[in-house]
């Protein structure tokens, strides 16, 4: 390996064909034998990045040319980092692979994006309760989050709903909102509210670009005919975690569409599978959490193009009491994963391991994240892994 470095460090390594190999969306393939041809693209549209800096096994061996791609002879390596500019540095682990594609996400340079959900006034609301109206919105190819389904409403009341969210550029997006009726009963626990589905409101496509904001957004609700109703069998309690939501998803493409949930709601409205929803799935979606910000998600999804009435939402595994000594997190004590994802937010690096090693170096601020999917053939492909995750257990390495 040292031999291979000293090698690049001098000459140079870089792909020779402008049709380097690649993985889309990111990934590996085949097994190494001598030669792993590394090519650095953007996760959002697919484009090679030219001039890339990448590490192996900690030591800088070249740029990527023009397509993207660096060749490496040698041994195999276990770490391979790659940074560019306006890029979150990513580093796969363990991939032991002749084709090596690193998907890099832009940096943050988010946009500001206002509007405000309109027609509310529309809407008949049941006696004794409060309009209550959530804005959400969902990305294409971005990264699988939650939200945080206990958060305060964004509106009460049939007024014009205005919302601020930022978004980032150069990418689809979609804001919806989950308009619904809340009877407190009169009291002031929440356990006991009344909490009755009315509607769903979506804007058109918007993909902010360039440094302006895009302030004129408007999200407005579908016509009882483009929507259905789904109601979710939750689970019970689920060991290490303080509390169980059980929420609703759609997915539309690459797009998931993450409904927030008041406590103890089981019945939602959705977009019914036709017009432009044709073809979509609906999921439902546990999420189990703990005070300290660890948590554990599972996701069934139905059939594509499914409406269905009724989905019974899975029992996220436990989660995990991980221990950490000296930057080092023990994994030792826990099952399979498809892939392990250590976000590092002090460096903005996403570190993948796809091998089951029992132990990980992170930073003091990082997130160690355990992906549950099926088992893929032929190395693994993070686009398929968006598509078939079956859930996740992350745990904050400061809580350890």
């Amino acid at each position: 390996m040292r031999a291979l470095c000293l090698i690049c460090l001098l000459v140079g390594c870089t792909g020779s064909s402008d049709d380097a190999p690649v993985v889309a969306g990111g990934g590996y393939r085949g097994t190494f034998a001598g030669t792993v041809t590394i090519t650095a693209h953007d996760l959002n549209d697919g484009s090679p990045i030219g001039g890339a800096l990448v590490r192996i096994d900690g030591i800088d061996v070249g740029a990527t040319a023009e397509d993207g791609s660096i060749v490496i002879d040698g041994e195999a390596p276990d770490r391979i980092e790659v940074s560019a500019e306006g890029y979150q540095t990513t580093a796969y682990v363990g991939t032991s692979a002749e084709v090596v594609t690193v998907a890099m996400r832009p940096a943050p340079t988010l946009r500001r994006v206002s509007g405000t959900v309109t027609g509310l006034d529309a809407i008949e609301v049941p006696e004794g309760a409060i309009l209550r109206t959530r804005v959400g919105v969902a990305t294409e190819g971005g990264r699988v989050t939650l939200p945080d389904p206990m958060l305060p409403s964004i509106c009460d009341g049939t007024d014009p709903c205005a919302f601020a969210m930022r978004v980032a550029p150069d990418v689809v997006s979609r804001f919806f909102a989950q308009i619904e009726a809340i009877d407190d009963q009169g009291t002031t626990e929440t356990d006991d509210d009344v909490v009755t589905p009315l509607s769903f409101a979506l804007s058109g496509v918007v993909v902010p670009s360039g440094a302006d904001e895009i302030a004129d957004v408007v999200v407005a609700p579908l016509p009882a005919s483009a929507l259905s109703a789904i109601e979710l069998d939750l689970p019970g309690p689920v060991p290490g975690s303080d509390r169980v939501v059980g929420v609703p998803g759609v997915g539309l493409g690459s797009a998931i569409f993450f409904f927030g949930a008041h406590e103890g709601q089981t019945r939602f409205l959705l977009p019914a599978a036709t017009g432009e929803f044709e073809g979509s799935r609906r999921w439902a979606v546990t999420r189990a959490t703990r005070e300290d910000g660890a948590e554990s998600v599972a996701v069934v999804r139905a059939a594509m193009g499914d409406a269905v009435e009724a989905l019974v939402a899975p029992t996220p595994e436990a989660i995990p009491e991980l221990s950490q000594s000296g930057g080092v997190v023990d994994l030792s004590a826990q099952g399979p994963h498809a892939v392990v994802e250590v976000w590092d937010s002090s460096e903005d690096r996403s570190t993948l391991v796809f091998d089951d090693r029992d132990s990980l170096s992170v930073g003091a601020s990082a997130r160690v994240t355990m992906w549950n999917a099926p088992a893929q053939t032929d190395g693994f492909r993070l686009s398929e892994l968006r598509s078939t995750f079956t859930g996740w257990v992350s745990v904050p390495v400061d809580a350890l």
